[in-house]
């Protein structure tokens, strides 16, 4: 087609959206959360847990205020005075952040209906506890799980200047929000870079490189300053090693861990028990974490000088099959189970013996409340439809991330089909070190993760239906193309 064919041609019709029609779709995903706050406010008392104290630093100032855990729930709680009531309040704010994120990846400018339709299917998903009275929790878990959701939306939705700065700020709260935030973050990057068929421009590589290299540094100050990482490797010793007879004879013979009657005594324990003689766990009131006392019998220095290369090895190099073989058991039990509904048991958590719980406040104000505001968990259910689509099984998984970086190489998809495969790699990641870093309460590690697999498994199943219309439409007007320009017979 010439140029004065195109100008002689009808007016395109317009891509944009109109306002009006955008602040409706808006306000169909941020209304409810004016509700979700005001039930937050209305019904709900903070929960302080065992380890808020990590985050609620209320004493004077030191260097473990930077080098400790979660620096970025630290100095959000510090902003807002660690008053819980305002924490609350601050962490329900992330999830609307993630609906709008959301519907701009999604979102079809000159489609209205599929806008609402979008706009709509946000708002259900988020209407999940997860994603809203998870925020009664003064833990780390709301902020980290909210922040795992927004950032991959931010790093591939890359829209202008406003983008490169939301990218700054969600990036760098992502990476001190948890200790697997790095690991997510790298991972993340990498399908980026490898992914997407054009490569960044200077400013955003240069903040790519800045985020890659933080994530590195604390990387490295969490390996050497947080205790509590100690701490899950003696319920990993505990119940992983002692109870393998052969797996302690090789860390005895081949890692010097040493000999004693508490190989008995502490098989299939964990650390709160009192199975070296006396109680090892004890809450360094410096550095605001968990931290191990020496014991007789020399377990503990060897754990804090040995014990991580020697578990290390342990997973990864002693019998691999092993490895997998229990990952991919763990994988299909928690997807499959109760773990992604977590955030219920925090809304049981127990205040005192005479004021009712959170769970039993939700149950008062509506039939099924218990479990969701429309009566069911959005997020359990959208699991369950996706488990016969691959999300039960570890290695369909895998081969979607594959496939994913495959198609996305090959065909230049669009953003949200890299999106998807980013989650899911990060997904697969954060599950491997929940799963192996902690041998006790291994759902309230692993629930994030299954969030963003879930999340992730519906983005990439849409997307590639996206895909494959796209490319039917080409071939479709590549042989319409080839019927007009063929000679007809004399």
């Amino acid at each position: 087609m010439t140029a004065q064919d195109t100008a002689a041609s009808p007016a395109a019709p317009s891509r944009a959206r109109h306002p009006l029609w955008l602040a409706l779709c808006l306000l169909v995903i941020l209304a409810p959360y004016l509700y979700y706050a005001w039930f937050v406010w209305r019904h709900l008392v903070p929960i302080e847990y065992a380890d808020s104290i990590t985050y609620l630093w209320r004493d004077a100032f030191n260097v473990h205020y930077l080098t400790n855990r979660s620096l970025t729930q630290r100095v959000l709680f510090t902003l807002l005075g660690n008053h819980p009531v305002r924490i609350m309040d601050a962490q329900l704010l992330v999830f609307p952040m993630l609906g709008v994120a959301l519907f701009l990846l999604f979102g079809r400018p000159g489609r209205p209906l599929l806008d609402l339709v979008l706009a709509l299917g946000i708002a259900f998903l988020l209407s999940s506890y997860t994603f809203n009275l998870s925020a009664a929790a003064i833990a780390s878990e709301p902020l980290f799980l909210g922040l795992l959701l927004l950032f991959p939306c931010v790093l591939f939705l890359e829209r202008g200047r406003l983008g490169l700065a939301a990218l700054i700020l969600t990036g760098f709260a992502f990476i001190f929000s948890r200790n697997l935030a790095p690991y997510a973050l790298l991972v993340l990057l990498a399908v980026r870079l490898v992914g997407v068929r054009s490569w960044p421009d200077r400013r955003r590589a240069v903040v790519y490189a800045g985020l890659a290299l933080t994530a590195l540094a604390s990387l490295a100050i969490t390996v050497r300053s947080d205790t509590s990482l100690t701490v899950n490797l003696v319920n990993n010793v505990y119940q992983r090693i002692l109870t393998d007879p052969e797996a302690t004879a090789r860390f005895q013979s081949r890692d010097g861990m040493p000999e004693g009657p508490y190989v008995e005594a502490c098989r299939d324990r964990y650390v709160l028990d009192w199975c070296l003689g006396r109680p090892i766990l004890f809450v360094n009131q410096r550095t605001r974490n968990y931290d191990l006392m020496e014991d007789e019998q020399g377990f503990v220095r060897w754990l804090k000088s040995r014990g991580r290369r020697a578990y290390t090895a342990y997973l990864l190099w002693d019998d691999p099959l092993r490895t997998h073989e229990t990952l991919r058991r763990d994988y299909a039990e928690l997807m499959s189970g109760d773990a992604i509904r977590f955030v219920i048991r925090y809304l049981g958590k127990e205040r005192t013996s005479n004021v009712p719980n959170n769970r039993v406040t939700i149950e008062g104000t509506g039939p099924g409340r218990d479990v969701g505001f429309l009566g069911f968990d959005s997020l359990a259910l959208l699991r369950d439809a996706l488990l016969p689509l691959g999300l039960a099984r570890l290695h369909s998984m895998l081969l979607f991330v594959a496939l994913g970086l495959v198609l996305s190489r090959l065909l230049g998809a669009p953003s949200q089909l890299p999106l998807a495969t980013g989650m899911l790699g990060a997904g697969l990641v954060c599950f491997f070190l929940s799963d192996f870093g902690d041998a006790v309460e291994i759902d309230r590690h692993v629930f994030p993760s299954l969030v963003l697999l879930v999340v992730g498994t519906l983005i990439f199943w849409l997307s590639l239906l996206a895909v494959l219309i796209r490319e039917l439409r080409r071939a479709l007007g590549r042989r319409a193309r080839d019927a007009a320009e063929r000679p007809t017979a004399p």
